[in-house]
């Protein structure tokens, strides 16, 4: 697994920064404006997790990922449980159907760990998990926080969860030139996976001079290597001049043959993050967008915590006729967010066919 990390001299990061520049169509796609269109079912809180086989409470409980098994739903939320080195792991909740689309969730809930670090590439934590699969066997897409001497480096990790028993693969990486590179990596969420690899969309962050450039991408990569060929990469998502960054958000739903509704979110100028919708084809098109349909409300428990102004979530439902966002509130605890799907489709513009 051994891999350099890209910086913004070499030519892997010059060839990914001129497919965003050529790309200019994708730019003028929204206008920054706020529809916010789901209803808030509930709020789980730290103070309402009971860790069963950890003997600590988490101090924060957050960016949770989510998936149906039968009539229940898992949730997957990234857990802290210090403020020393804010070091993440993965939990798992299960909450009954009926009890969240009432917002009647208990007032205790009971979290096992389930992915927490043990290799050295993710000594600083476990982040942000999105899962793919059904039926409680799935793949894990998580951030792996390595530790380096002036900081740390987020990867893109890659797990097989099945029945509790969790086999990390590693992380991904582009291959170029015959070498193997890294760069910061997050968000991304699997589309389909059969022969051996995963249809995906990713959010490398390509360092450029002054700084990184940040957009969201679709690509495929090999179950074996975690390897993904640079050339094959499209951009897909790019901020626009309210915003300082973007990147994919949540798992990806299929809603027909080769169509997947996926969230995104966007970093305004001010700091905020907001949420919307987006549908993608599997041949690695941008077919519809919407403006920001989840907005962080000017409320005491959803705008104020760990980091203000943050609704960010990695688990998107189809629930009987509703979209469900389970999504993390502000850095400090889970939110469920709810809207009809057919509302939710009416915000989403046709972008290309």
């Amino acid at each position: 697994m051994k891999a350099k990390i890209l910086s913004a001299g070499d030519p892997l990061s010059k060839l990914l920064a001129e497919k965003v520049g050529r790309r200019a169509e994708l730019r003028g796609l929204r206008r920054g404006l706020e529809q916010d269109v789901f209803e808030r079912l509930a709020y789980i809180t730290p103070i309402r997790v009971e860790v069963t086989n950890y003997a600590r409470r988490p101090v924060a409980v957050f960016n949770p990922g989510a998936a149906l098994e039968g009539s229940n739903v898992a949730i997957f939320p990234r857990m802290v449980f210090d403020y020393y080195w804010y070091v993440s792991s993965v939990g798992r909740i299960r909450v009954g159907v009926d009890d969240l689309l009432s917002g009647s969730i208990p007032g205790t809930l009971k979290a096992d760990l389930v992915i927490y670090p043990s290799e050295e590439w993710e000594l600083r934590g476990c982040e942000d998990p999105r899962v793919y699969g059904a039926d409680g066997n799935y793949l894990v897409l998580y951030t792996g926080v390595l530790p380096l001497q002036n900081g740390v480096l987020p990867l893109q990790a890659v797990a097989r969860y099945s029945e509790g028993r969790v086999e990390k693969l590693g992380y991904l990486a582009f291959e170029y030139g015959g070498e193997r590179y890294v760069a910061p990596w997050k968000d991304s969420a699997i589309l389909s996976e059969g022969g051996g690899e995963a249809l995906a969309l990713v959010r490398p962050s390509v360092p450029v001079p002054g700084g990184f450039l940040e957009a969201g991408w679709f690509t495929r990569f090999d179950l074996a290597g975690l390897t993904v060929d640079p050339g094959e990469a499209v951009p897909l998502l790019v901020a626009e001049s309210f915003e300082y960054k973007v990147g994919w958000s949540t798992n990806a739903l299929k809603l027909s043959s080769g169509e997947y509704l996926v969230g995104w979110h966007g970093v305004g100028v001010d700091n905020v993050y907001r949420n919307g919708l987006a549908v993608v084809s599997e041949e690695g098109e941008l077919l519809e967008l919407s403006e920001y349909l989840l907005v962080p409300r000017k409320s005491l428990e959803e705008f104020y915590g760990d980091r203000p102004g943050v609704v960010f979530g990695c688990g998107l439902l189809r629930i009987k006729e509703k979209l469900v966002w389970v999504g993390g509130v502000s850095d400090y605890a889970v939110g469920v967010f709810a809207v009809d799907m057919d509302k939710a489709l009416e915000h989403l513009k046709r972008v290309s066919r």
